[in-house]
């Protein structure tokens, strides 16, 4: 079956999300120990968790990316909850930049891309945008009924007629029931 160049682009932006989360989370401990060069374990320790935690999401980004090119079912799926994740995360943190900060995160200033609402509004665009695009793509029934996988079918092994005398190849006698 033929992918279409939507599953595609959908499969190439996860790789890259994925790309960046991995480099994210190799770039954490270096940036880290460049500023704080003195506290060697106490970075080790602090660190670790969300270390792990970057990882693990990186490696499942390009997992499903992988599983998006291949058009597996899992994969759809798990777009679809990475999707709705990336939304609701992006809401949150739209939300809560907006009601958190003095003034609403304004500062007057000549460009709104400098103050923190700005930098907390391009944040929210890079997790909403693909998201929504990814839930209204991979729910369409036209995509969906292209990660349907067919049925596996397994062949019967062939019955030579040895195996045809064994006892073990012969139907029990069910006329009557046991014990009477």
């Amino acid at each position: 079956m033929k992918r279409p160049i939507s599953i595609i682009a959908a499969a190439i932006v996860l790789l890259l999300y994925g790309i960046v989360i991995l480099m994210g989370a190799v770039e954490l401990p270096r940036l880290a120990f460049r500023y704080h060069p003195g506290e060697t374990m106490r970075i080790v320790k602090g660190l670790a968790l969300p270390m792990l935690r970057l990882i693990i999401v990186a490696l499942g980004t390009l997992v499903t990316a992988y599983g998006l090119l291949r058009l597996r079912r899992w994969a759809r799926w798990s777009i679809l909850s990475i999707s709705t994740g990336m939304v609701g995360l992006g809401a949150y943190f739209w939300i809560s930049v907006y009601l958190t900060l003095p003034n609403h995160g304004r500062t007057g200033g000549p460009s709104p891309l400098d103050t923190p609402l700005g930098i907390a509004l391009i944040a929210m665009l890079l997790l909403v945008v693909p998201g929504t695009w990814w839930l209204i793509l991979f729910t369409r029934p036209s995509v969906e009924a292209q990660f349907t996988e067919a049925p596996r079918s397994f062949p019967e092994p062939p019955v030579s007629s040895e195996d045809a005398s064994a006892p073990d190849a012969i139907a029990p006698d069910t006329s009557t029931p046991p014990g009477a």
